[in-house]
């Protein structure tokens, strides 16, 4: 099961637009995504309060499925992974889903500003789509 949670800021909380945002968002994301749980929030940008909402979405996929859609010419930049990842990644060199696949996580440690959480943000990503780094599967 993947499972991938979403913020979406909204100018209200009316709940029919926002199950109707959802919606929308679900069909986006393609076959199998289901809508699992959404929580209220309020954020604060710039110093302004604004009314957010968390939701969680998964999908049954079966993990010989998702390595299929995932082509090792893939660009970072098409990951589901945060930017600050991504561009750490292409900062490094790192362009395709191929060439990171081909690095292990001590070197991925070494990348600027690639830390703890871009690594495990990462490797999580990778596992969920039954992927590994060099010489750790």
């Amino acid at each position: 099961m993947v499972k991938r949670q979403q913020l979406l800021i909204a100018s209200h909380h009316n709940e029919d637009a926002v199950e109707n945002l959802i919606n929308n968002k679900l069909r986006n994301m393609g076959p199998g995504w289901e809508f699992v749980s959404v929580k209220t929030e309020v954020m604060v940008m710039d110093g302004q309060r604004i009314p957010a909402i968390l939701y969680t979405t998964t999908a049954v996929v079966e993990r010989e499925e998702v390595k299929k859609t995932l082509d090792p010419n893939t660009p970072i930049q098409s990951l589901d992974i945060p930017k600050r990842a991504k561009a750490c990644l292409q900062g490094a060199g790192i362009q395709t889903l191929a060439q990171l696949l081909q690095k292990d996580s001590t070197e991925l440690r070494t990348i600027k500003n690639f830390g703890r959480c871009s690594l495990g943000l990462t490797l999580r990503f990778l596992e969920e789509q039954g992927l590994h780094l060099k010489g750790e599967g």
